[in-house]
């Protein structure tokens, strides 16, 4: 069963109902992260999900925060993404209240000592470097850079060394008190529940918290030119993107559409993507196919490795400029189905709940059902399917990604 409330101060509660489940999973959510950051702020939102762990006034040690989950056997996390902050904690059902009570605590209570900070930063630059050599993450990092380049949403997630130096205390509280207000988050409450019994809690726990988010206007991207971006890097294979610009979070419909697509051409063995990479020409291990999408723009990216970049590229280019044969109008139904199938499977555990929940809340700002969801799915025709290929799967539009031992243009 699924509920939504809204308190006095702005702060929705959210939750999911499911008696069979003896747990209770907890996530706050904010409309925060690397896309909101000012020039001079890059890495705040990262660094601020940092210190909501490092300490408060009735628990002044990280080693004390942890304690308090870890004698529950239960889990604690705080996540930083380009348009999202959140702080996540997990225990057994009969731990309810004791969670509340510790997620209040972290971020109405936060110590953000300077002590502290100084020594954070310090690790936030080795995390920074262990990124760089991660090379699945650099790649994405030099992706978002060069199709996103001047708009916020190029901005690193993790943050820029200057910037993250240079923050103090009082700072990130400035950025803290802007960002972290309950008129911009969403409190995200699954399992083994009662919604009542949840706003109760919300309110003794969250009530006095005050503030109001200022609407964050969008900012018109600029398409990179149509051509491929390499960066040199001695590896084995070449990691390769075929990325199109597609749909903000507000376009609803036309994003789904596009996840059928999605679907299609990438999910599972079976898939169109797989039989002609993988199956016929042996060109790749796997490929992975990411439909996302933020308030301002989207992006749909058909990314492998290889160690023929040129050819597999060619495959791509030729599915996709050939789609509107290939995902024929009785296909459709069946992968219907796949996504709904998949979808099912993705929601059986509680975590995953609480991100399809605050997916809802961060892209129109309230709660969607798993049900309204599927409902919407199933209503995708064909018709629609034509105009997202017709408007953004267009090869003329497709800009090239890659990193690798030799340049893919060359």
């Amino acid at each position: 069963m699924y509920k939504e409330s809204t308190l006095e101060n702005g702060l929705k509660v959210l939750t999911y109902e499911d008696k069979s489940i003896p747990v209770i999973d907890i996530k706050l959510v904010f409309k925060a992260g690397s896309r909101y950051e000012e020039i001079h702020q890059k890495g705040y939102a990262h660094i601020l999900e940092h210190m909501l762990m490092k300490g408060t006034v009735k628990r002044p040690t990280p080693v004390l925060i942890a304690k308090e989950i870890d004698t529950k056997g239960g889990y604690k996390n705080a996540i930083t993404n380009r348009e999202s902050l959140s702080i996540v904690l997990q225990a057994a059902d009969n731990y309810s209240e004791e969670l509340f009570e510790l997620l209040s605590d972290m971020l109405l209570n936060s110590l953000i000592d300077s002590t502290v900070l100084e020594n954070e930063k310090k690790i936030i630059i080795e995390e920074l470097k262990k990124a760089d050599d991660n090379i699945e993450s650099f790649f994405w990092r030099f992706t978002f850079e060069k199709l996103f380049n001047g708009h916020p949403l190029a901005s690193n997630i993790l943050g820029d060394p200057e910037s993250i130096m240079s923050a103090d205390d009082s700072k990130l509280r400035i950025y803290k008190d802007k960002f972290l207000v309950p008129d911009g988050a969403a409190l995200i409450v699954s399992g083994n529940i009662n919604h009542d019994k949840v706003v109760v809690l919300a309110q003794k726990y969250f009530s006095e918290w005050s503030g109001k988010l200022n609407t964050m206007p969008a900012i018109e991207l600029k398409s990179a030119p149509q051509k491929p971006y390499f960066y040199t890097k001695d590896t084995k294979q070449t990691i390769v993107s075929y990325n199109f610009y597609t749909v903000p979070a507000s376009k609803a419909r036309e994003f789904l559409a596009l996840d059928l697509i999605r679907f299609f051409l990438n999910f599972g063995g079976s898939s169109i993507l797989n039989e002609e990479l993988r199956h016929k020409r042996g060109l790749v291990y796997s490929t992975f196919l990411w439909n996302t999408r933020f308030s301002d723009a989207g992006l749909f990216a058909i990314k492998t490795s290889t160690t023929k970049p040129k050819e597999t590229i060619k495959v791509i280019e030729d599915i996709v400029s050939n789609l509107k044969n290939l995902f024929t109008a009785n296909l459709l139904e069946g992968i219907k189905a796949r996504r709904i199938g998949a979808f099912k499977c993705h929601i059986a555990n509680p975590y995953n709940q609480n991100i399809f929940l605050s997916e809802g809340f961060l892209d129109l700002g309230r709660l969607i059902t798993p049900k309204e969801y599927i409902t919407e799915i199933s209503s995708i025709s064909y018709d629609e399917i034509l105009h997202v290929i017709d408007a953004y799967l267009v090869t003329e539009k497709a800009v090239i990604t890659a990193i690798g031992p030799e340049d893919i243009a060359s």
